[in-house]
């Protein structure tokens, strides 16, 4: 499960900033690059065409559904949002996991290192990620947006 791995992230994140000695954003840099270069963190992703499977719609919004019934204190809620043409998919989280996890560990300060990991996941994938708001940054949503990177003739990727 891809949010059960967020949790994990960051717990190890959390762990490396409470040790290394560093800055979180020394940590950040580091875990960032890790992330980039694992070869089977990167197939554990997948590519946004797995992702954006339109077949995966009805298990979404199942989800979408049993998150709404809270039934975990440090569970996410979220929102699946289907397509418009301005995008793919999207999700709206009411609560992150993540967010509780840094609250509960006294270092809600890291929760932003953490929400930018998001675009890195995106971009390895091959999709683009809009975002313009968080609950790290004291929003009362993340609004996730993905959509297929644009290619041009060239097939050179273009944000």
């Amino acid at each position: 499960n891809t949010l059960m791995s967020a949790y994990m992230m960051a717990a190890y994140f959390i762990a490396m900033n409470r040790v290394t000695g560093l800055t979180p954003d020394e940590n950040y840099a580091l875990f960032e690059k890790g992330l980039a270069q694992n070869k089977l963190f990167q197939y554990m992703l997948g590519d946004a065409k797995r992702y954006l499977n339109e077949k995966k719609w009805a298990g979404r919004k199942a989800w979408d559904e049993k998150t709404h019934r809270r039934e975990y204190e440090n569970d996410w809620v979220v929102t699946v949002i289907k397509g418009n043409g301005d995008f793919e998919l999207g999700y709206d989280y009411e609560e992150c996991g993540v967010c509780k996890l840094c609250r509960d560990e006294n270092c809600f300060e890291l929760a932003k290192y953490l929400c930018r990991l998001d675009f890195l996941m995106a971009d390895i994938m091959g999709m683009k990620l809009e975002r313009t708001k968080t609950i790290a940054d004291g929003q009362e949503i993340c609004d996730f947006r993905y959509s297929y990177k644009k290619r041009n003739r060239c097939n050179v990727v273009k944000e």
